[in-house]
Order: structure tokens, then C-alpha cells, then sequence
């Protein structure tokens, strides 16, 4: 999955900082631990940047190069000194262990096949110190297409920029497997009354079923899998587990 510009930067305009019940949650898990933590599919800093601003100890990771621009953008000022990594989850090679790894509000559905999400999840259980955790975010199916999963779904959303230009957002989304999303989406920038650029940026969103993210936790090599159920502003019905890890991959 990759985040083009105007993509990226319609994500940022409307997601700019953590939601109230959002930034409860993580701002307490992350003050739980002395660090140092790591923020996987950091995107363009969201949480990261506010988590920086109350002093914890936070790296970031990304495989999306617009969105950690932005980003970095954000950070580079006031904290030069961040690790701010681009590397696929797939892939992961950090120099650092982390006491505390997490991703937020679905990312980790983007990554489209069950086998590569298994990997990417024995990946994170590598760069975790010992006895250390993994709390991973994510959607119920039912919230990812609330209506008719067999037809596809229109939506359209508008943002405008302080700069003066709006952004508009047209997307298909349909389930193309049970639990499989294909999310199509087309990308507007309007300044004037003029169409200055457009761009085409397309995703897949996968649901899991919680016996089913607990079986590849376990595959992955965690232990003490736990599942807690938490009603964000962006994520009403989140689905958030908590896995501990072990030594060697069962």
C-alpha cells in the first residue's frame, strides 16, 4: 500500500492530532514504559508528535515516503534528533529493541496478504526487548463497511487547507474477499475554482476475526494474548490486542 501526496496530505488535514479518547489510550500505555517505545505505521506523525512533546522516548516507522515527509516536516524543528525509520514491516531491520511496540487505528489491516501480516508480525516480535509488548489496534468488519458488504459503497469527503485550497476525496469501496476490502480513491485539489492536480491512490483493508489474529499472534511467537474493546472517536468499535513475547516461534 502507498500513500501518494495528495493522499497523504488529505490525511493529515483531517486527521491532524489524536482524538480525546484516542490520545487517553495511548498517552497511558505509553507512560507505562521507561521506553524506549516504538510507534509502527507511524504515518505522518499523529500520535508521535504529541507523544514526543510529553518527553517519552518514541521512534517511528513507516514504509510510506509522503507520509513520513510530512512527517518528518513536523518533527524535524523540534526534535532533530528522532529516529525515523522507512522500512516495510515485512522487512523490518531496526538497530534498536523496544519495551513497547504499537499501531494504531487499522494500519496494520493495510497489509493485504495473511502470510505477509504473519511475517510482519514476527518481524515486531524481533525488535521487542525481552518480555516485551506488542498492542496492535484494530477495526471490527462491521465498521469497516457498515452497510451492504456485496455492493460497492460511495463516499466523498471535502477538506480545506489553510492555505486556501480544498481537497476532495471520491472513493469506492467493496468487499472483494469475505474479508477483504478494496478501497478505490480519487483525489481532487481545487484552489479558485480551478482543478490544480488529481491523483488515482488505491488500498486494500483486511478484517480479522479475533480467534483469527490471536492464532497468528501466537504463530508470530507472542504469548499472554489479550484483547480489550475500546470506543474511539475514529474507531467507535476498536479491537485492541495485547501480546507479550517469547523467546522462539511456536
Amino acid at each position: 500500500m502507498s500513500y501518494k501526496s495528495l493522499c497523504s496530505e488529505f490525511y493529515d488535514l483531517t486527521k491532524p492530532t489524536p482524538t480525546p479518547k484516542e490520545w487517553h489510550f495511548y498517552n497511558n500505555l505509553v507512560k507505562q514504559y521507561a521506553g524506549p517505545c516504538l510507534e509502527a505505521m507511524c504515518g505522518s506523525g499523529r500520535l508521535l508528535l504529541p507523544l514526543l512533546e510529553q518527553g517519552y522516548e518514541v521512534d517511528g516507522v513507516d514504509n510510506a515516503t509522503n507520509m513520513l515527509k510530512l512527517c518528518k516536516t513536523k518533527c524535524s524543528v523540534r526534535f532533530p534528533k528522532l529516529n525515523l525509520f522507512e522500512q516495510n514491516l515485512e522487512n523490518l531491520e531496526l538497530p534498536y529493541k523496544y519495551k513497547l511496540i504499537f499501531i494504531s487505528i487499522g494500519s496494520f489491516q493495510h497489509i493485504k496478504k495473511i502470510d505477509e501480516a504473519v511475517i510482519s508480525l514476527r518481524k515486531l516480535h524481533d525488535h521487542l526487548s525481552p518480555n516485551g509488548t506488542l498492542v496492535i489496534e484494530t477495526f471490527a468488519k462491521e465498521n469497516l463497511i457498515p452497510d451492504n458488504p456485496k455492493s460497492p459503497l460511495a463516499f466523498k469527503w471535502r477538506c480545506n487547507s489553510k492555505k486556501g485550497y480544498e481537497i476532495i476525496n471520491k472513493s469506492i469501496a467493496q468487499f472483494i474477499e469475505p474479508n477483504l476490502i478494496l478501497n478505490q480513491m480519487q483525489y481532487e485539489k481545487w484552489e479558485n475554482g480551478h482543478l490544480q492536480k488529481t491523483e488515482k491512490n488505491a488500498w486494500h483493508i483486511r478484517a480479522y476475526e479475533e480467534k483469527e489474529m490471536k492464532q497468528m499472534l501466537s504463530e508470530a511467537g507472542f504469548n499472554s494474548i489479550t484483547i480489550a474493546h475500546k470506543s474511539f472517536e475514529y474507531n467507535p468499535h476498536a479491537i485492541i490486542y495485547f501480546a507479550n513475547q517469547q523467546s522462539k516461534y511456536i
